[in-house]
């Protein structure tokens, strides 16, 4: 059976807020860095979280995107969803920092309504500690996201990575632009 994935009003994920901005403009992410202007390279112990947490898109049968993981596995999942990369990620805690339940979810709504305006395919997804010391985040997995628009929605939601597979390369880590210099080398890095 194909996996259905959700295109503009087709979801599992609540709606967004009514009236709430249907594109995120790059003036809204130079106004939210102008107000956080400096964002650190995440710690060891943060990057090893990011490293070791287990990714799921959510199709009929959860996919695993595990960091490190070769093409060939997930190739075969990416050909069947007609895309060329796959790319997880969330709006919830900001830089790693525990938000309240309502900034998370408004941040959510806002990124998802972001997906929606940019005509973009996903499916929701989740970053689960292996562990289970904090609870799974919910996130989206999109579909051959331009590198430009990740980049503006990792700055926009101020989160320190997004991860991504794509036919011909490993999954990996895209780190936050504001220190992906400094993380060259890291394992799990692109």
């Amino acid at each position: 059976m194909r996996d259905r994935v959700a295109r503009d009003n087709t979801s599992k994920a609540s709606p967004p807020p009514a009236g709430g901005p249907a594109r995120i403009r790059a003036d809204d992410a130079d106004l939210d860095h102008a107000r956080h202007p400096a964002i650190a390279r995440p710690s060891p112990g943060t990057v090893s979280a990011y490293e070791t947490t287990r990714y799921f898109a959510q199709a009929s049968e959860p996919v695993l995107l595990r960091i490190g993981a070769e093409p060939q596995r997930l190739r075969e999942w990416l050909e069947k969803m007609n895309a060329q990369s796959a790319t997880i990620m969330t709006a919830w805690n900001p830089l790693g920092e525990e938000s309240p339940a309502a900034e998370n979810d408004r941040a959510q709504a806002q990124l998802l309504s972001s997906v929606r305006a940019h005509h973009l395919r996903w499916l929701p997804a989740t970053g689960e500690d292996p562990a289970g010391v904090w609870k799974p985040e919910p996130g989206f997995c999109v579909f051959d996201l331009p590198e430009d628009v990740l980049d503006q929605w990792l700055v926009i939601f101020r989160q320190n990575a997004a991860v991504q597979v794509a036919r011909d390369s490993r999954c990996h880590l895209i780190w936050h632009p504001s220190f992906r210099s400094e993380m060259q080398g890291v394992k799990g890095a692109a």
